[in-house]
């Protein structure tokens, strides 16, 4: 793999180019040598820079299988560095399908999706992280020359100090020593690479921590439901029985906890379960489950279209509304350390000022 490609879950750009490969694949997806032709000539023939090498190899090899005859998940699966488990189920249900070019166009949306959120995130991560870096450095410096000065005084004139003061002396104690909060940052650098990578090669693990952070794990799951629906849509279309294209769409999702919740809901589908039955999950709550049996039962495509469109649409407003919010939890987290600390220097002062007085 190239070594940007390890840096692949921080990095929205190549989400994008992964994107462009799929919607390639997408418009010449009906002609095998039109796709062949396509994939080198916009990916292979051109000079290409160091950032999209990696792009350029994964085309290639494709392209490359394709002429000898390979299916495209069997082209995919010759590379399972680049190509993760999900899209290569992606290529599979392509090539089950008379018209591959929607599901393929989905799997270009989903990166598309996912550079957005990591774009997304780093344009608004930058004013946010700016002040909470100068509050962490203002806060530093308070401990560091403040907070042991006052500290000298209080113990000369015997003062009694209050816990939040002696909590505020005990961290600047430790923070003295840079041994400590170096090792702290490297163990969270560390702890989140560790969980992104889990997360890219599809841990249970790793999909469970990212599923609980704020604003990631409710992105992916919504990502999530409105890729399963949008290939719900292009099975029905095909003639495909519910329960059996439910279980084909769980395999084409990212992540594993999604993958196992459909792949249950289509055993229940297969046992002949009420619509709207069963426990809430993370993709399917009661009302979607009726509205797709329903959908799927008529068939209605069209009821699944717009289904589909409406998933989508959420999957867009969710990127906004959640990133709206970092730049107040910043102020906040930055004001209450820094009046903490404050608060915590000044209240022997008031003890102080009670010994002193007439």
């Amino acid at each position: 793999m190239h070594p940007i490609g390890r840096w692949s879950p921080f990095l929205g750009i190549l989400d994008r180019e992964r994107a462009r490969l799929a919607g390639r694949l997408a418009d010449f997806a009906h002609d095998r040598a039109l796709l062949v032709d396509a994939l080198r000539a916009e990916f292979v023939d051109k000079p290409a820079s160091w950032l999209h090498r990696a792009l350029e190899a994964r085309a290639e090899s494709v392209a490359d299988a394709l002429e000898d005859g390979s299916s495209l998940d069997e082209a995919l699966a010759q590379r399972p560095r680049d190509f993760r488990p999900w899209e290569i189920a992606l290529g599979r249900l392509a090539e089950q399908q008379g018209a591959p070019g929607r599901v393929l166009g989905a799997w270009k949306r989903r990166l598309l999706q996912s550079a957005d959120v990591k774009d997304a995130a780093s344009n608004s991560f930058v004013y946010p992280l700016m002040l909470v870096w100068t509050c962490l450095v203002v806060w530093a410096l308070l401990l560091w020359k403040v907070v042991p000065t006052m500290a000298a005084l209080y113990t000369s004139l015997g003062t009694a100090l209050p816990l939040p003061t002696r909590l505020l002396i005990m961290t600047s104690n430790v923070l003295a020593s840079l041994v400590y909060p170096l090792f702290v940052l490297a163990a969270l650098l560390v702890a989140v690479s560790i969980v992104l990578r889990l997360a890219s090669r599809g841990s249970k693990l790793g999909a469970r921590l990212v599923d609980r952070l704020p604003l990631v794990g409710r992105h992916q799951r919504q990502a999530d439901r409105a890729l399963a629906i949008e290939l719900l849509a292009a099975q029905a279309e095909c003639g495909i029985e519910p329960a059996r294209a439910l279980a084909e769409v769980a395999e084409a999702l990212p992540s594993e906890l999604s993958r196992e919740e459909v792949a249950a809901e289509a055993r229940r589908w297969a046992e002949g379960a009420p619509p709207g039955d069963g426990p809430p999950g993370r993709l399917l709550d009661a009302g979607l489950r009726r509205a797709l049996q329903r959908a799927l039962a008529a068939p209605d495509h069209a009821a699944l279209n717009r289904l589909a469109a409406a998933e989508a649409a959420r999957t867009d407003r969710l990127v906004e509304s959640g990133l709206a919010a970092f730049e107040p939890m910043s102020i906040l987290f930055g004001g209450l350390l820094l009046g903490w600390s404050a608060i915590a220097l000044l209240m022997p002062m008031f003890e102080l000022s009670g010994l002193v007085a007439p």
